[in-house]
């Protein structure tokens, strides 16, 4: 018998404030440019969804199911505001879920001529996994599933 393998990509994008030149330049710190209290509102109001469809995914793994999340290195963050995400992909793991590893901010650096930011962001997001499930995510997706042959090569030796 055949075998799918589906992989959820997961991520609440930042939103960003209206910012004013005039005001001056202020220190890059994430909240002057991001508007944080909209971003958890929106986590809060989609917690209670998340967390059922985790649970009919725990359901499905029990009857035969495999999953891998893309989950960003952003929501991670923002799974700080509520623990329990963060504990339902635990428990999905537990029962053998995957992780696979992409760009820390849902970014495309892939993209940019240099390589250095998107090797940075991919090392962030495997550190992250690593250390919320103890596991060394083996497997790439880009943003937008970007693939070109370059890249291709630069994954490779990043051991993917």
């Amino acid at each position: 018998m055949q075998s799918v393998c589906i992989c959820s990509e997961v991520h609440l994008p930042c939103i960003l404030k209206w910012y004013w030149p005039s005001e001056g330049y202020r220190s890059p710190q994430f909240d002057t440019y991001f508007d944080q209290p909209q971003v958890f509102s929106a986590l809060e109001r989609s917690l209670p969804q998340m967390l059922r469809t985790n649970e009919a995914l725990l359901d499905s793994i029990d009857n035969g199911a495999k999953y891998t999340f893309d989950i960003s290195g952003i929501f991670l963050d923002q799974c700080k505001w509520n623990p329990a995400i963060i504990e339902s992909f635990q428990e999905l793991k537990d029962r053998g879920a995957g992780f696979a590893s992409s760009p820390y901010y849902h970014s495309v650096s892939s993209l940019f001529p240099e390589h250095k930011e998107f090797r940075e962001q991919v090392s962030m997001h495997r550190k992250k996994i690593r250390d919320l499930f103890d596991i060394n995510p083996g497997t790439f997706i880009n943003s937008e599933l970007i693939l070109t042959k370059e890249l291709s090569t630069l994954l490779k030796e990043m051991k993917f």
